[in-house]
């Protein structure tokens, strides 16, 4: 789903099959999202950890299925925004191997590596990506408090309202590459994974059908889990977009570009298969769709008689335009850089200068 709601992006996922009178109904939760979209380029949500209610921060990533954060000890553990959660001091003890809880959990596997810590076998995870990026660690059932939406049924109530519930939340022992550099404590996968953390508060019965919406801005936004939610949504019809069939992306049809809003002749018709990731930063493409689409954009520029700045190619960046000073650059991006208009078969999504600038 593309639409506008604070120039922001709004995503729907993981839609049931069943039908929603069949269910047993509960209250859907209202996750405040916030952004670090100027340094680390991400967004993350809050949580309330255990007995002590012990902070944590997690980035909000719809390519991971793993709900974890760093605990105690960890060596190979990175410096997050809050202490770890979870110690030896504490009372937690990890999920057996051969409970129902360990199956509905992602990449989990039996380890005895941890019996310094733990007596017998326990109910693991282990997550490798390229370029060394890694985390691994164990499942233990804890409390976690979770926002709900009572902001939303009396806008009058500005404090924040939270419920309790008992989930599996992974215990991070490992972190390599960018999971260590994280400024957030862990990760929230939010994938189209069956066992992801979405999925598990279904299967759970917290939430009363297994869908999430995503409500983005240029400094935070809102995530709802268990219905759609409209409250923030300023126009009056949002655009559906089917997702294609995949085990973990969110796969959608990019049928078409155009560069400029009136340029019939900027069109570039290229059917791909795109996948919306809320932890990359960077929009990709094609080399052949990317030079199209640069090509297009020094053409509109050449008739905006150079004010969209002089563009030169590096290795390294791509394509630059420098700018002498701050108004100048900020007059390309508002008066003189174009729309970007990504087409997805009936319905478009127009990204603004000011979005799609780095």
């Amino acid at each position: 789903v593309v639409c506008n709601c604070f120039n922001c992006f709004i995503a729907l996922f993981n839609s049931s099959n069943k039908n929603v009178a069949d269910l047993k109904i509960h209250s859907k939760l209202l996750q405040t999202v916030y952004s670090d979209s100027f340094s680390k380029n991400y967004y993350y949500t809050t949580l309330y950890v255990g007995d002590n209610k012990v902070k944590q921060t997690y980035v909000i990533d719809t390519a991971s299925s793993i709900m974890s954060s760093p605990c105690s000890p960890c060596a190979e553990c990175g410096k997050h925004k809050s202490p770890y959660y979870f110690d030896l001091n504490h009372r937690h003890k990890p999920i057996k191997c051969n409970s129902k809880i360990c199956k509905l959990t992602p990449s989990n596997t039996c380890s005895k590596k941890g019996s310094k810590l733990f007596s017998g076998k326990s109910c693991a995870f282990k997550v490798g990506r390229a370029h060394g990026d890694g985390i691994s660690g164990y499942y233990l059932r804890d409390i976690v408090y979770m926002e709900t939406d009572k902001r939303v049924e009396n806008p009058a109530l500005h404090r924040k309202t939270y419920r309790s519930y008992a989930l599996p939340i992974g215990c991070t022992t490992y972190e390599s590459g960018k999971y260590k550099e994280l400024t957030t404590d862990g990760i929230m996968g939010m994938s189209n994974n069956p066992k992801s953390f979405m999925s598990i508060l279904y299967n759970l019965k917290i939430v009363n059908r297994n869908i999430f919406s995503l409500c983005f801005g240029l400094r935070g936004g809102y995530m709802s889990l268990g219905e759609v939610d409209k409250t923030f949504h300023k126009s009056k019809i949002i655009e559906y977009v089917p997702l294609l069939t995949s085990n973990i992306d969110y796969l959608v049809k990019l049928t078409s570009f155009k560069v400029g809003d009136d340029l019939e002749k900027s069109i570039i018709k290229v059917p791909l298969i795109a996948s919306i990731d809320t932890g990359n930063t960077i929009s990709y493409f094609p080399s052949i769709v990317y030079k199209r689409i640069i090509n297009n954009f020094r053409a509109f520029c050449k008739e905006q008689k150079g004010q969209c700045g002089n563009f030169t190619y590096d290795d390294e960046i791509g394509y630059c335009a420098p700018f002498n000073d701050r108004e100048s650059l900020f007059k390309a991006i508002y008066q003189y850089w174009p729309n970007i208009t990504l087409q997805f078969g009936e319905s478009e999504y127009k990204w603004k200068p000011i979005n799609y600038y780095y």
